[in-house]
């Protein structure tokens, strides 16, 4: 089908008193939040070819942005964000409904074999959130197990190290590949 966006830039407040803007989204007649700067891992104001893009604040729900935006602070009254077809995780297929080790591993090996630097997923729920960021890196060694599954497809890829980044309030994690 045709993809029709409207753009609207607009300004709140975040919890810690700074201006910040960001973007209201129409996308085939249904709205959605995007933060484009809080996806941005460059650091610099220079033209820069960065593989590391993240996609956490990429078409996301009222209900996700008003965890970190004051949206009562908005000048102009903002339509109801509650779509999640052009988000990018809904899109990608890399949403988990539940701990799913063998999705996981999907996931990373799809990313390794075509040669990027890092794998993403959405947790549906922050409980399945919290159960997974857990599993995979905290208590338990799973994502050593993803990790080997990713380097039998990209020989480059060192299974033993890894750095992750996580973004708690929509439930994103994204594992980095170290390379040898």
């Amino acid at each position: 089908g045709h993809t029709v966006v409207e753009d609207e830039n607009t300004m709140s407040r975040k919890r810690d008193g700074g201006a910040h803007a960001w973007n209201i989204l129409k996308i085939d007649g249904d709205y959605y939040y995007m933060d484009a700067t809080w996806d941005d891992s460059s650091t610099t104001v220079q033209a820069v070819k960065s593989t590391d893009l993240g996609f956490s604040y990429f078409c996301v729900t009222s209900d996700e942005i008003a965890h970190t935006r004051e949206l009562d602070m908005c000048p102009v009254e903002m339509p109801e964000c509650k779509a999640l077809k052009a988000n990018y995780y809904y899109h990608n297929n890399l949403v988990i409904d539940s701990y799913d080790l063998n999705k996981i591993k999907a996931i990373a090996v799809n990313a390794a074999e075509k040669g990027g630097n890092y794998f993403t997923f959405k947790c549906k729920t922050p409980a399945v959130y919290r159960d997974t960021l857990n599993r995979l890196c905290v208590e338990g060694d799973d994502c050593v197990d993803v990790l080997r599954a990713a380097a039998k497809v990209n020989k480059d890829i060192d299974p033993s190290l890894y750095t992750r980044s996580y973004e708690r309030n929509v439930c994103t994690i994204t594992i980095f590949f170290k390379k040898k």
